[in-house]
């Protein structure tokens, strides 16, 4: 029996968060795992996850990691840690106290590109698309996909563009910084941004925005003034933020009959899979996810067979279609696999061994997508960006899909619009 320890955040009072089904992703990770094991008495190594709360927002994360390497440090069945759902400058720390102690860690489904530590990077491994990626799929969508709706029912490429997001915050400044930069390289239009600060009003952002504020309805009032013909609003500020902006805009703001076209990261997945984000209309919501919607035939066995799993245990749950879930799966049986690797060459599983064989590079198809591992390198190849297209009643519809399914390179997506006109960008 090896421990892995998983490393979540509390949801706080949001009745929404992407923890939930990473965790419950984990846990059908660790069963998988678990009976791979039974099958196999000599190799299989067993796993027991230790579940620890890093508080809200990951305030505590650091802490909890110095927790984790005391821990490690007495107890060498500890071969690593998986989780941080949330790229935040608390989760960072928290990687950086692992790393330091050379504690191998799996990152399920944070994206930010900052995640990765300034020393003993190489201790890091991820499953999600990172947002350098993320971005510039975003970025191609908005300039050549008919996006933008208007009153004439009509849907148009987005000349124009507004960024709102948080400069205290890791994730959402890094996206938001990375698809301005994206879409104004793209179409030459140089996009109307607003700093929101949730928490933090002292962070200086490396580009000055147009409008620095903490009040929402500020915010929603800015990109009101801004709406102009194929105006788009990228929302790079967090979930719960985007619920308080529609309120302000649809009943405070002289726009509420206006057509309103939004495309947002990956954190507005899990929200916009609850129901939280009321379709019609006048609001036209895309947003990222990392994993295909259950019953899209593009779907590998693997992820069919986790969707089944999932489907068995919590039943119509909200967020079948989250890739988080899909990704917590992927990161804890990556972990299972590592461990196995070496079991199978006669060696007692470590820490150490462990991080050899991650480090050394893996090859895994997944619930998520494929995970392919250059040796070194933290991030998979071409890992998938779909852009979905939410509706009020569920049942969101891919309109963009980029990346690898499956461990043969010529089963990849590397083209996408109506005639599939248009390159996927590459890893390589």
């Amino acid at each position: 029996m090896r421990t892995v320890v998983y490393l979540g955040a509390s949801r706080g009072n949001t009745r929404f968060g992407s923890g939930l089904p990473e965790l419950r992703g984990i846990a059908l990770g660790q069963r998988e795992a678990n009976r791979t094991a039974q099958s196999d008495p000599k190799h299989g190594v067993w796993l027991k996850v230790d579940a620890l709360d890093a508080g809200v927002r990951f305030e505590h994360a650091a802490d909890v990691a110095r927790q984790i390497v005391r821990k490690a440090a007495e107890d060498r069945d500890v071969i690593g840690v998986v989780g941080f759902s949330e790229s935040r400058t608390e989760s960072r720390k928290a990687i950086s106290e692992l790393t330091a102690a050379r504690i191998p860690v799996i990152v399920s489904t944070s994206t930010a590109n900052a995640m990765l530590p300034s020393r003993n990077s190489g201790f890091v491994h991820r499953i999600s698309p990172v947002n350098s990626r993320e971005t510039a799929v975003e970025a191609a969508f908005a300039k050549y996909g008919a996006v933008v709706g208007d009153d004439s029912d009509d849907c148009h490429t987005a000349r124009a563009a507004v960024v709102v997001r948080d400069p205290s915050d890791l994730y959402s400044n890094e996206l938001g910084e990375q698809f301005g930069a994206q879409f104004e390289k793209l179409t030459h239009a140089r996009p109307y941004n607003v700093a929101y600060y949730q928490t933090n009003a002292s962070a200086v952002p490396a580009q000055v925005p147009d409008l620095s504020t903490g009040d929402i309805s500020q915010v929603a009032t800015a990109v009101c003034a801004q709406l102009r013909d194929r105006t788009l609003l990228y929302w790079a500020a967090r979930a719960e933020d985007f619920r308080s902006f529609l309120k302000e805009f649809n009943q405070g703001t002289g726009c509420s009959s206006r057509h309103l076209t939004v495309l947002g990261g990956n954190e507005l997945t899990n929200a916009a899979l609850a129901g939280e984000f009321p379709g019609g209309d006048r609001l036209r919501l895309y947003h990222t996810a990392h994993a295909l919607p259950v019953g899209d035939k593009r779907r590998t066995q693997t992820a069919r067979e986790f969707s089944e799993a999932y489907a068995a245990a919590w039943k119509n749950d909200l967020w079948s279609n989250d890739g988080h879930a899909a990704q917590g799966r992927d990161a804890i049986t990556l972990m299972a696999k590592a461990a196995s690797t070496v079991a199978t060459s006669d060696l007692t599983v470590t820490s150490e061994l462990v991080q050899n064989t991650l480090y050394n590079g893996m090859n895994r198809v997944g619930a998520s997508g494929a995970l392919r591992y250059v040796p070194g390198d933290a991030d998979p190849q071409n890992k998938p960006v779909i852009i979905l297209r939410h509706f009020d009643r569920g049942n969101p519809v891919p309109v963009l899909v980029c990346g690898a399914f499956t461990l043969t390179p010529g089963e990849d997506y590397t083209h996408w619009g109506p005639h599939q006109q248009y390159e996927c960008p590459t890893d390589q």
